[in-house]
């Protein structure tokens, strides 16, 4: 069985963080990334901005989650512009007089039941969210406990 090589598992998103890896390597991020797909509408690419760009900079959504969170951006964009035009109309009246449930709510329903799941995926949801790993310190990032002495010293010969 052959090994999977570092930029495969770059793509794949299983490339282990620099504190678990015997090597530390540097995961850079791609900064087309940011830029909304031309495929999503003008909310959807808002989404796209509010909730993928973080992700990036967090270092949590790489390339490869790309597709799936377009997916979630232009469908949330599609809920809420369905939610929109039904308005709080949940009842209507029937063809024969009687009340009726609205008929697009069960695919609201649906739609917000896939969005919801989707945002877990992500790590949108605060339980969701506490489960995902601690971001690694950055190498140029000061250590504010520098200024007491030695503080670095004596966490660098415990780990060994």
């Amino acid at each position: 069985m052959r090994r999977k090589t570092e930029e495969e598992k770059r793509f794949t998103g299983t490339l282990r963080a620099a504190s678990k890896a015997k090597k530390s390597p540097v995961i850079p991020i791609d900064d087309g990334l940011r830029i909304p797909p031309e495929r999503l509408n003008a909310e959807a690419s808002e989404l796209w901005v509010k909730d993928a760009v973080p992700l990036i900079e967090a270092e949590v959504l790489t390339i490869a989650d790309a597709g799936m969170m377009a997916d979630l951006c232009q469908l949330t964009a599609e809920y809420r512009a369905l939610l929109s035009e039904i308005g709080g109309q949940y009842i209507q009246i029937g063809n024969e007089g009687q009340i009726v449930r609205h008929p697009a709510w069960s695919i609201c329903r649906d739609m917000l039941g896939l969005v919801n799941g989707m945002r877990r995926d992500f790590g949108l949801s605060p339980l969701s969210r506490a489960k995902l790993p601690a971001r690694p310190k950055k190498p140029d990032e000061e250590n504010p406990f520098a200024k007491f002495g030695g503080f670095d010293e004596l966490v660098a010969n415990s780990r060994r």
